[in-house]
């Protein structure tokens, strides 16, 4: 924690700052009471107290409009703001939301917050008064409607010498303050759920999750981490369960990653007191919780027990499913893919429906689904049936209706293949290339005697396991001959990592396979070739080979291998250059790294996007000419943009580098990308005379553009109409007698937004009141928090622009009167939709008659 007491001029005011593993939290705390509003010619009932952070060659941030609280979230890569909120020390049960924006102005960057003065005035009045020194407080000026047009002068940064950071204390001194404070977060907390950026859950390592938890960036579950789960309230709630966006499994890693029950005691260490049940958890692989909202994430070597729903996944491999009630579901009408998969005494193995490829599994289970769905089944076993398979496209060595006295166990395992077993050497060849690969390096065999029985020739049926004995571990890496090897010794390391084969072996790591990962700097380019970078290279390759849109591998065809046997190979480059061609647009860069040519292969994928064309810019709204000083720029891009600014030449001087927002863009499905992009640019003031607007636009592969637009502001000589809503004319406004100063009293809509609007109220005795009105971008205007004089009054409206043409309307007469029942209406400014009641009393009817009806509806403008 840091601490700067008395860090404000004119009254006493501290600024705190909290870092902690939650985040960064800043509080500013009023120590005595700010000036009134009144003091400076302002109405404290429409004044906001507002304070400016300043933030020194900032990121720029996500921003996402929270409409429920008229707010926003600012992101900042793995980190974001949560709610502000204003509440007095000590008494923080009436804490008032503070709303948050992100401004920049006269080329610095500031977040500001501001709550109602009227809000926090009662609990101000509680704080000491201001101390002797005198406060400076101008001539009154018009009230400043967005940005001031000056700022204080940047401070000059400093290191503070002679104090250390230290510990917030346990106990710390009574006092009196009231907070406005934001909090930027890497993780946070609605409710129950637990909500992380990234996490990485380690090996070796066994984690209790207890209530839902969903992780919107990358989940890495390493292999051996063990990840236990309460229990879940229902099946299809995300109560008690893990959701995740982003999903990194250990691969071909020994040994797995274990999902299970708190009260499984059989692995990591004992938490639980009961005995495990099925339907403990839940597993999602989907964007929010929502269980329709699911997201295709390959999942492998994992290995889960009790859960509710196991896994959400299109795709399966190398996995054990054990006492689950629904061990896969599937995400696809077509395409589900499950390769040396293990079912045991799961409820239902498959669940969802579509179409499913299925090789190498075993289900020891009634029933293969619970649902309706077309299979491809190959090399697989089971102990029960296929009720629910509507069809089966293909059934090649497949197997059902089997006794379990074909299995046998050892350390701990059930579902090796009986000695003399039948069904090994009998499966189909006929199997995707990679599953063949995957069980060449694994076997039916239990131990000891799979250290030399790897499934490298005709396929056995169902379940492989990975080898557990360091000679059969050998044998896959260096061939039956690897006791001649001496590449192959324990002690030897022939991928150059700094481990030996006896602690590769122990690890669960391969002695000689490559991996390695691709880094571009963006998928988008603008040359051809294109120069990318590998990264995390483990192995010491010496072989590489570049695919760029492969024939037989696309997406309609993932599993084809045809263009990686024939793949041409030279000499590794961590910098390859890759040759697009001279079609702009999508293309699909496969890279192969090996030791050498019997070695096995890493091929790892990345898309490119070539796009050498500069993007097009129009700008559509407004004219090329008006008489409203405040404009709304709107346009459009011939494609998505990395950055879009604009600069701005008048009379009064230059403005550059104004940021435009993005609102939308159109995704073509044929081309599978974003096409035309819409932007705006809101409240821009603009002079009188020729107003020059220079767009400088930046698409996503570094492409450039430049666009001019102008617009003329001139006087029309009109003044700007009003149109008043309410309240209509004769109105008998109040309730039981009384009439409340809380709500909208009058609201309509202005020809000219830039326009300010007053009203006047004159009592029964001629005293005359005038009040301002708030207007938004849009024209509409309202009058909040007016009171109102008893008995009959008259009300008017008058609006001048910036020209000083001007309006005012006839006067109205409105009363307040006694009401039959309840009228009091009440509403929050900084609502986005407000329906707004009144007791209105016509003359026309017959006495004494009342209507309720609603006297105006308001959507705000998206942006206020």
């Amino acid at each position: 924690m840091r601490h700067l007491p008395d860090a404000f001029t004119d009254f006493k005011a501290d600024v705190r700052y909290t870092y902690s593993r939650a985040g960064v939290e800043q509080d500013i705390i009023l120590r005595e009471q700010p000036p009134s509003p009144a003091s400076f010619g302002l109405s404290p009932q429409t004044t906001r107290l507002q304070v400016w952070t300043e933030f020194y060659d900032p990121p720029a941030p996500q921003i996402t409009a929270d409409p429920t609280n008229d707010d926003v979230s600012l992101r900042f890569g793995g980190m974001s703001t949560g709610r502000g909120k204003a509440f007095f020390i000590g008494d923080s049960t009436n804490a008032i939301s503070v709303r948050k924006t992100w401004v920049t102005a006269l080329g610095r960057t500031f977040l500001v917050e501001q709550v109602p003065f009227h809000a926090i005035a009662a609990r101000v009045q509680t704080l000491p008064a201001p101390g002797t020194a005198s406060i400076n407080i101008p001539a009154q000026k018009p009230r400043l409607r967005q940005l001031p047009d000056q700022l204080p002068d940047a401070p000059l940064l400093a290191r503070h010498e002679g104090e250390q950071l230290r510990l917030a204390e346990a106990n710390p001194p009574k006092e009196t303050g009231l907070v406005m404070d934001y909090l930027l977060v890497d993780w946070w907390a609605y409710g129950n759920l637990i909500t992380y950026q990234d996490y990485d859950f380690a090996a070796n390592t066994t984690y209790l999750i207890t209530g839902p938890v969903y992780i919107t960036g990358t989940t890495t579950i390493e292999p051996g981490a063990i990840i236990k789960f309460t229990d879940a309230s229902s099946p299809d709630d995300p109560a008690g369960g893990l959701n995740v966006e982003y999903l990194a499994c250990p691969t071909g890693a020994q040994p797995m990653a274990i999902l299970t029950s708190v009260d499984d005691n059989s692995v990591g260490e004992p938490i639980g007191s009961g005995s495990p049940v099925t339907g403990t958890y839940n597993f999602y692989l989907r964007d929010g919780g929502d269980p329709n909202n699911v997201l295709d994430i390959a999942v492998s070597n994992l290995k889960v027990s009790y859960a509710a729903n196991g896994v959400q996944s299109g795709s399966v491999v190398d996995s054990e499913f054990y006492h689950c009630a629904r061990a896969v579901i599937t995400t696809q009408n077509s395409g589900n893919w499950m390769a040396n998969d293990l079912f045991s005494a799961c409820d239902a193995p498959v669940s969802g429906g579509g179409g499913v490829e299925v090789q190498q599994v075993t289900c020891d289970a009634p029933h293969f689904t619970d649902g309706t769905i077309y299979a491809s089944i190959v090399n697989s076993l089971f102990t029960g049936d296929f009720n629910g398979v509507e069809s089966l496209s293909s059934y090649d060595s497949a197997t059902m209706n089997l006794s379990p006295a074909i299995f046998q166990s050892a350390n701990g395992d059930n579902y090796y293949l009986a000695n003399g077993s039948g069904y090994r050497n009998t499966g189909s060849t006929a199997i995707d290339w990679s599953t063949a690969q995957d069980i060449a390096q694994r076997t039916t065999y239990p131990p000891p005697q799979n250290h030399a029985q790897w499934d490298a020739d005709t396929p056995d049926l169902g379940y492989h396991y990975l080898p557990i004995q360091f000679n059969a571990w050998l044998a896959i890496y260096f061939g039956p001959n690897y006791a001649s090897d001496p590449n192959a010794a324990p002690t030897a390391d022939p991928d150059g990592d700094g481990v030996d084969n006896w602690h590769e072996y122990l690890a669960g790591s391969a002695p000689v396979n490559v991996s390695f990962g691709i880094s571009t700097p963006s998928q988008f380019v603008s040359a051809s070739p294109a120069s990318i970078q590998l990264a995390n290279i483990i192995g010491a390759p010496d072989q590489e080979s570049v695919l760029v849109d492969p024939t037989h591998l696309t997406r309609t065809s993932p599993t084809d291998q045809t263009d990686f046997d024939t793949a041409s190979w030279g000499s590794y480059n961590a910098s390859p250059s890759v040759s697009l061609g001279t079609q702009q647009g999508r293309h699909d860069v496969w890279i192969g790294l090996r030791r050498s040519s019997d070695s096995q292969v890493d091929w790892e994928h990345v898309t490119l996007y070539y796009d050498h064309t500069s993007p097009v810019i129009a700008i559509n709204k407004p004219a090329t000419s008006g008489s409203i000083s405040l404009l709304e720029i709107e346009g459009t891009s011939s494609e998505p943009l990395a950055s879009l600014t604009y600069d701005l030449v008048n009379s009064s001087g230059t403005v550059t580098g104004q940021p435009a927002d993005t609102v939308n863009s159109d995704f073509d499905t044929t081309a599978w990308d974003f096409t035309t992009t819409k932007f705006q640019c809101l409240d821009v003031e603009v002079v009188a005379g020729l107003n020059t607007f220079t767009f400088h636009a930046v698409d996503r592969a570094g492409n450039q553009t430049s666009q001019t637009f102008s617009h003329t502001l001139s006087d029309s000589g009109v003044a700007p109409t009003i149109t008043a809503d309410f309240p209509p004319a004769n109105a008998v406004l109040g309730a039981n007698g009384t009439f409340s100063a809380t709500g909208t009293l009058a609201a309509g809509a202005l020809g000219d937004p830039s326009a300010q609007i007053t009203m006047t109220i004159t009592d029964n005795q001629g005293n005359a009141s005038s009040y301002s009105g708030e207007v938004e971008r849009d024209g509409q205007y309202w009058f909040d928090d007016v009171p109102l004089p008893p008995g009959q009054s008259t009300m008017s409206f008058s609006a001048v622009n910036s020209w000083g043409n001007s309006t005012t309307t006839d006067p109205v007469s409105i009363t307040q009167g006694n009401i039959h029942f309840p009228g009091i209406w009440t509403v929050d400014p900084f609502n986005p939709s407000l329906t707004v009641w009144a007791e209105v009393d016509y003359p026309s009817l017959t006495s004494p008659s009342t209507a309720r009806r609603p006297a105006m509806t308001r959507t705000q403008a998206d942006g206020k």
